[in-house]
């Protein structure tokens, strides 16, 4: 994101979201190309397996709660598995660090191909 513009948009989208009922989800497979200071406003971050050291710095500069992640760690997530932090969860575990999870198998292929308990004849 090298705009300027639509980055302000976005910060002042993200900082009125409450007053205006509106909800933000921005994913991305390249944490370098968020800036700070849309990392530093998010609540909830979710990060799925990378071995980047540039990576984890750049997000642990935005959010000091990530500082214990570790490339090693982030290289170690096996598929289904990520790091979740919430700043405003009931759970002080996930407002004071990264936690580890679990999320469900994926039930879709690639191509939007569905798997079905049973194939139906045609």
């Amino acid at each position: 994101m090298n705009d300027k513009e639509l980055v302000d948009s976005i910060t002042t989208a993200i900082r009125e979201m409450r007053h205006k009922g509106v909800s933000i989800m921005i994913a991305s497979q390249d944490p370098m190309s968020l800036p700070s200071e849309i990392i530093e406003l998010s609540s909830i971050v979710i990060m799925h397996k990378f071995s980047s050291l540039a990576w984890v710095k750049h997000v642990q500069k935005a959010i000091a709660a990530l500082q214990t992640l570790t490339p090693t760690a982030m290289s170690s997530l096996t598929s289904g598995e990520a790091y979740l932090w919430a700043n405003k969860a009931t759970d002080r575990a996930f407002t004071q660090r990264p936690v580890k999870i679990l999320i469900r198998p994926r039930v879709t292929k690639h191509g939007g191909d569905t798997i079905n308990a049973m194939k139906l004849p045609l």
